[in-house]
């Protein structure tokens, strides 16, 4: 999958069992991560989504 964030191509290839998250960080920022790159946060962020593909 490929995303444009900011500006910049950002490209993970997912594979069945390691989807692909399109999110926000803390700061507001957009990310675009594999699922075994990031860890469940108990925090719950204001407009805070998680979309995967």
């Amino acid at each position: 999958m490929t995303r444009t964030i900011d500006g910049n191509e950002i490209t993970r290839n997912e594979e069945k069992r390691n989807r692909t998250l399109y999110t926000r960080q803390k700061d507001g920022s957009k990310i675009l991560k594999l699922n075994i790159e990031v860890e469940k946060s108990d925090e719950v962020f204001p407009d805070s989504q998680v979309v995967t593909f």
